[in-house]
């Protein structure tokens, strides 16, 4: 819902933050796919095995910088936005395929998987697509999406 308004969100800012507003929605998802990652990371302390934290968190930040590296060049804020967007799934991958290892619960991530997957697609079209009616139909629909599964 938020990514839907951000439009209207960002002109109760002060105009030389404006220009941000594309860079937002991939900068949301932040906080959803860490959120994740942190419940599913209990197993990972429950077995204090928490050296899975370093190499979850290294290779994510690794990926992160070979993202920025390639993607700033190219794309500016929103290429570093989409490298960071995509450095937190793979601490999520990273960790929730580690706590199935270590602390083996019957436990399916598709939905969670799939989630990520729409949570992306929407934040990458809303980053990407200047078009006012595109990332609010995105964003309805990514939300229709989310509700249903």
């Amino acid at each position: 819902m938020v990514m839907g308004a951000k439009n209207v969100i960002f002109l109760l800012f002060a105009k030389v933050y404006r220009r941000s507003v594309h860079i937002a929605p991939l900068l949301l998802s932040h906080p959803v796919v860490i959120t994740m990652a942190i419940v599913v990371a209990r197993g990972i302390d429950f077995a204090k095995k928490t050296c899975w934290y370093t190499v979850s968190d290294g290779t994510a930040a690794i990926f992160n910088l070979i993202g920025n590296l390639v993607l700033i060049p190219l794309l500016g804020a929103r290429g570093a936005a989409l490298s960071t967007d995509l450095s937190y799934v793979i601490v999520f991958a990273i960790e929730s395929s580690v706590y199935v290892r270590l602390y083996p619960v019957n436990y399916s991530f598709k939905k969670a998987y799939t989630s990520i997957r729409i949570f992306t697609i929407v934040a990458t079209l809303n980053s990407f697509i200047e078009k006012v009616s595109v990332g609010v139909l995105s964003s309805l629909i990514g939300l229709t999406l989310l509700i249903l599964l």
